[in-house]
């Protein structure tokens, strides 16, 4: 789905990738749902999520592709994640997949000390339930120092859109109008190209996410270099404790993860489905062989 390779201002932006039109605007999460014997158990997991940044000629809805540090606030704790790998996306007809890998710092609120981390590998799948209003049902399995899996579990997460599709053509010096046409031109697709318009405007929200993704992101570049970034309540260190890498505190269990309750048959199936988007992962990570001139449509383009 995600096609060419384009750099742009202080970030780089590799690709851009589509994104059904139902699923662009502002998002906002409140809660998490977990089914213990059967049964739902919410928790609040508070975050909000922009989707869609350029639309082009034809009214699609664009998301640029760039390492972005998520951030999740529980009673609890902090949890920043970051992404450890390239994320795979699926848009079929009213469903919307991604395959990511991440590693998961959580921070005290009361202490601002580091409580555990760990890798986590999801499998989401987003569809529309109505307007404004979608549905994300997450597998997750948590992996410890081994790469063995410790827990897998099924999330479901309603978010609600807050603000309409809005462009956000800059922000802190990166032109992603410029981007977004540069990435049309150089996939032939230059009928994709939005027409002139006035610049437009970020609204307060944008801003305020916009502003947080930034300090999140610092979380990154701390994590491999050392020192305390703004906003980094707390840091990351190089060398996280020895003993907030495999357990968790008891606190955790009630928003955390539990052994498998599945059935087996349920459980099998769910492996083939990671093993098969491992193998494509593997495959998207061979080196890429360039098209022959008379071919212009790449496989997987979103176009």
């Amino acid at each position: 789905m995600n096609l060419g390779a384009v750099e742009t201002g202080k970030r780089n932006i590799t690709e851009w990738r589509r994104i059904p039109n139902w699923f662009a605007g502002i998002w906002h999460k409140e809660k998490s749902t977990r089914f213990v014997n059967g049964r739902p158990v919410s928790y609040q997991t508070r975050a909000d999520l922009i989707t869609g940044y350029q639309m082009d000629a034809k009214g699609r809805i664009w998301q640029p592709v760039f390492v972005n540090v998520g951030k999740v606030e529980t009673d609890d704790y902090v949890e920043y994640q970051m992404p450890q790998r390239k994320t795979i996306y699926a848009m079929e007809k009213g469903k919307y997949t991604s395959f990511s890998l991440s590693t998961r710092v959580r921070i005290d609120k009361d202490t601002n000390q580091i409580m555990s981390s760990f890798q986590q590998e999801d499998l989401s799948v987003s569809t529309p339930q109505s307007d404004g209003v979608v549905k994300a049902v997450v597998e997750c399995r948590v992996f410890n120092q081994d790469g063995r899996v410790k827990f897998e579990d099924t999330i479901e997460v309603m978010e609600v859109r807050v603000e309409e599709f809005n462009p956000i053509d800059e922000y802190n010096g990166i032109d992603y109008r410029d981007s977004f046409i540069k990435f049309l031109e150089a996939s032939g697709h230059p009928e994709l190209i939005p027409a002139e318009r006035p610049k437009s405007v970020l609204t307060e929200t944008q801003e305020r996410i916009l502003s947080i993704e930034t300090r999140n992101n610092r979380m990154q570049v701390f994590k491999r270099t050392g020192g305390e970034p703004d906003g980094a309540p707390g840091g990351v260190s190089n060398q996280l404790p020895d003993e907030s890498q495999d357990e968790f505190p008891p606190q955790q269990q009630r928003t955390g993860f539990q052994p498998s309750q599945r059935p087996q048959s349920q459980r099998l199936q769910l492996q083939q489905k990671f093993q098969q988007l491992q193998q494509q992962l593997q495959q998207l990570q061979q080196p890429h062989q360039p098209q022959r001139p008379e071919s212009k449509r790449m496989p997987d383009s979103g176009f």
